[in-house]
């Protein structure tokens, strides 16, 4: 079991390095083809990313020396089919008695065959909920890929090795694909409908102003936090994580949502600048959709880098604080590429709560009276 977490320990290490690597791409591609970054199907992405990792490292992991496999002898392959059962009724101690039952799933006999099925799950409901493809595709990608775990262990790791230095087994190609279509047919049928192409409105702020704005309202916050700090003796620096996060949530909804709405929807920054908020067609925002549009902003995106240096501070395990906090870097990140392509936020888009420019606003109903 140890090595097991050993193998997902060096994957979540290699996770930020192969995210560097195609993070840039994959934002083009997916901006080149809908005109838009999804937040949900791009942490999606990098979720999958980071599993198929695991995968690898879990089949390959740990690598021995040159001396350990050159003292091994063979077999190096194993052609029976659901040999695996014979061995576990063999090998396990399991007999009749009801007590000897329990006591056998701890056998290796059990658990890594278990862990063969179990590992490739996963894998079926990314094929049917990332990637929408049908069982047979799915089946097929999911032999592919079991195919070339066994395929690099039968390689001696692409010729490193003389020989092989793990067994490669029919039964392992065989529970993995079976595990990825029961993914599939446990994850529920969702309909994919066409993905919108989302160019902005014809009055959004541009990068400029959004900017400005944005550098306004932390200023103005800052003020806030400071006074409610004198005011109810908050710390800023030190404090619990979770205290802090309250505190800053309920001055969040003084800022942007109370006194926000009250200056006709708009922050003060967005006052000075005269920028409001209203829906994709220029119309007035309801409240409803108002507080979700303000809440995802300052409730998620703004609080999620410092999220993020707080996971990569403690103390907690490595296999955690890697992979969450790369995904909370990710999601400001999004949010930033964007704004610099003239996209609205995905806070905006699932609110229809738009940044506006009330200039822009009030030319082009003029145009339109005209």
């Amino acid at each position: 079991m140890e090595g097991y977490i050993n193998s997902i320990e060096q994957a979540v290490y290699l996770f930020p390095f192969v995210v560097a690597l195609i993070a840039i791409p994959y934002f083009y591609y997916e901006f080149k083809k809908y005109g838009q970054i999804e937040l949900k199907k791009s942490i999606l992405t990098f979720t999958f990313i980071l599993y198929l990792i695991c995968c690898y490292c879990l089949t390959i992991l740990p690598i021995p020396s040159y001396e350990e496999v050159m003292a091994m002898e063979g077999p190096y392959t194993d052609f029976r089919f659901l040999g695996f059962l014979s061995d576990f009724i063999n090998y396990s101690d399991i007999t009749l008695n009801p007590d000897t039952w329990l006591n056998s799933l701890e056998s290796v006999w059990f658990y890594i065959p278990f862990f063969n099925f179990v590992m490739l799950i996963p894998f079926g409901i990314y094929q049917k909920r990332l990637f929408h493809n049908s069982l047979l595709k799915s089946t097929i990608y999911a032999l592919l890929i079991t195919l070339s775990f066994e395929l690099i262990q039968l390689s001696g790791l692409f010729g490193i090795f003389p020989h092989p230095y793990r067994l490669f087994q029919i039964d392992d190609i065989f529970l993995n694909t079976f595990g990825s279509i029961i993914g599939w047919l446990i994850t529920p049928k969702v309909k994919q409908n066409e993905q919108e192409k989302i160019v902005g409105t014809v009055y959004s702020p541009k990068l400029k102003g959004r900017f400005i704005t944005f550098i306004l309202d932390l200023i103005f916050v800052s003020f806030l936090i400071h006074i409610y700090s004198l005011l109810f003796g908050f710390d800023i620096i030190g404090g619990n994580l979770f205290t802090q996060y309250i505190h800053y949530l309920v001055i969040g909804i003084l800022y942007f949502i109370i006194l926000s709405w009250f200056l006709e929807q708009r922050t003060p920054a967005g006052y000075l600048l005269d920028y409001t908020y209203r829906t994709r067609y220029g119309r007035k925002v309801n409240l409803k959709n108002f507080i979700l549009r303000q809440l995802s902003y300052f409730g998620i995106v703004l609080p999620l880098p410092y999220f993020a240096l707080y996971l990569f501070r403690s103390d907690i395990s490595i296999i955690i604080t890697i992979p969450v906090g790369i995904i909370a870097l990710l999601i400001p990140i999004i949010v930033i590429i964007q704004v610099c392509l003239n996209l609205p936020p995905f806070y905006e888009s699932f609110s229809n709560t738009y940044l506006t420019d009330r200039r822009k606003l009030e030319k082009f109903n003029q145009s339109r009276q005209v």
